[in-house]
């Protein structure tokens, strides 16, 4: 009897943890507080702004796997200068991204008429709060998609999803 009780005691913490750790991940999801909005606006790296061309040799004195021969002794490798797609990029092709100044924008909520099933968002930008429907635009940021907790905008064709804040 005694023995049944402590069994029932350690299964009753172990369930009472799992259940927990479910609880505390989608808790955890749901109160992200990254907003996938904002776009990258450092600068390129140095790395990416200064490309050079690739110098490389090829060896070819390996066995040919289809005709099981050595290849001719005059070829005894191959010098190249490219990069390895083959197309040589130079320093006026790389162009650094042109800083746009994106709206702030907040997605407030969702009103859902149950008769007519229209869905309306409730959409803050630059602080100023409006009703959209798909399809619908305010101060050139355009609605595409309505979604229960985010909702997909299109600024200057560029697609940002916004969490429901």
């Amino acid at each position: 009897m005694k023995n049944k009780k402590i069994t029932q005691a350690v299964l009753l913490i172990f369930v009472l943890g799992v259940w927990g750790t479910i609880f505390y991940k989608i808790y955890d999801k749901l109160h992200d507080d990254e907003d996938p909005s904002l776009p990258y606006e450092g600068a390129l790296p140095a790395q990416l702004a200064d490309s050079q061309a690739d110098t490389f040799q090829l060896l070819e004195n390996y066995n040919d796997p289809f005709l099981n021969k050595m290849p001719a002794s005059g070829s005894g490798g191959a010098s190249h200068t490219g990069s390895a797609t083959g197309v040589n990029v130079s320093k006026a092709q790389v162009k650094p991204p042109v800083a746009v100044n994106t709206p702030q924008i907040k997605y407030l909520g969702l009103i859902k008429n149950n008769a007519s099933k229209k869905r309306v968002a409730v959409i803050s930008v630059n602080g100023k709060s409006s009703l959209l429907q798909e399809g619908e635009a305010v101060d050139e940021v355009k609605l595409l998609k309505l979604l229960n907790d985010s909702v997909l905008m299109l600024f200057n064709k560029q697609k940002i999803y916004i969490r429901k804040n």
